[in-house]
């Protein structure tokens, strides 16, 4: 779901819950709850679920080199104090 909908979704709910009487002027209320929504998701720096899961998959590979590394490093050490023995 794309952020403009699930936007739409949110202010469509918060409308629904008013009062018949603040309803009745939907197109301000319609237009300040779509605002306040907005800016509110915003402050939240919200990401799609496509961006998150290639940024998962970044942090996979990077994990795996890491541990790669890791183990590299430990052989080297190994070795370099088998030299000196």
């Amino acid at each position: 779901m794309n952020k403009q909908i699930w936007l739409d979704s949110i202010a469509k709910k918060i409308f629904d819950k008013l009062p018949m009487d603040l309803r009745q002027s939907k197109a301000g209320i319609d237009k300040a709850v779509h605002c306040a929504v907005t800016s509110v998701a915003d402050k939240l720096n919200l990401v799609s679920r496509e961006e998150l899961d290639a940024q998962n998959k970044v942090l996979e590979r990077a994990s795996e080199q890491i541990k790669t590394l890791e183990h590299r490093i430990a052989e080297l050490e190994q070795q370099l104090n088998n030299t000196r023995q």
